[in-house]
């Protein structure tokens, strides 16, 4: 299955589908998923025919994670756009502005059906719920406790997200608020970090180191990517547990365990306090990059 393995992905580089000259070199640029876009990178009396040009496309990438972004559920043509790219070269969806359990259903239902169709296993294709909408926004809590098992994480769109709430894409209060529900409904329902969304201004390496490492400290996992430079400071600045890493979470669990032994749920290690909440993180970092 994808899921388990797209949940590690940092970057998410999107192309638009339908110019061929982008998607031959979409996989070229060291990003760990990318999307092919159906959605608003392309113009509306080219969707139709974007698909198949989609579908082709997915079968050249073979260094990411391949998925491709449907058109919404509200435009009546997010569902054909998944029956035509189902294959054994789609590792994902992205299905913009899901905003109820009822939308998590009928795509879930929907790639079952096509799955099947494809001669594909059930849950072959991972779902990531695009969160944009103000009203997803408020209520994803609830949104993601209904979330199917194909869905590993979810990812916040927040040019549409700031569009609908009349506020700047930039890091203020609200947009603050916004990323940090996303954040903790992600973790109450044990999916993976969530994916934040794009960094706008495309020369600024600096912002974008900046604005990025603000980003993974507020929980968020990876970023969508809409220009290539972006994928190497972008995979930087969400970084996968290191071997050092790995040793210390190691340390902590073993002398935490032992300490356990002796009656005592509380420690000095390494110069840090450590209790439960600690050591339950070692063992989820552990148990992640197992």
């Amino acid at each position: 299955m994808a899921a388990p393995v797209l949940a590690e992905s940092r970057s998410f580089l999107f192309c638009p589908a339908h110019d061929a000259r982008k998607t031959a070199r979409v996989d070229d640029f060291g990003a760990d998923a990318v999307v092919l876009d159906l959605e608003d990178a392309v113009p509306p009396h080219e969707k139709a025919g974007a698909r198949g040009l989609a579908r082709k496309a997915l079968a050249g990438i073979v260094h990411a994670h391949a998925g491709v972004r449907s058109n919404g559920l509200d435009t009546g043509l997010a569902l054909d756009d998944i029956a035509a790219v189902v294959s054994a070269g789609l590792d994902f969806v992205v299905v913009p502005k899901v905003t109820t359990p009822e939308d998590l259903a009928t795509v879930d239902r929907h790639l079952g059906e096509c799955e099947e169709r494809a001669g594909l296993a059930p849950g072959s294709v991972a779902l990531v719920p695009l969160i944009e909408r103000v009203s997803a926004v408020l209520s994803v809590a609830e949104l993601v406790k209904a979330a199917p098992a194909r869905v590993p994480r979810l990812a916040f769109g927040l040019g549409d997200f700031a569009l609908e709430a009349g506020i700047p894409v930039a890091m203020g209060e609200a947009m603050l608020t916004a990323k940090s529900l996303i954040v903790m409904a992600s973790a109450a329902a044990g999916l993976a970090r969530p994916v934040d969304g794009p960094y706008l201004t495309l020369a600024d390496p600096d912002g974008l180191a900046a604005d990025s490492a603000r980003s993974h400290a507020l929980g968020f996992g990876g970023r969508v990517v809409v220009h290539p430079p972006q994928v190497g400071p972008v995979n930087a600045s969400y970084p996968l547990a290191d071997h050092q890493a790995l040793s210390r979470a190691t340390r902590l669990v073993e002398e935490f365990e032992a300490s356990i032994a002796t009656g005592k749920a509380a420690m000095r290690f390494e110069g840090e306090f450590v209790d439960y909440p600690g050591y339950l993180a070692a063992k989820r970092l552990l148990a992640r990059n197992h």
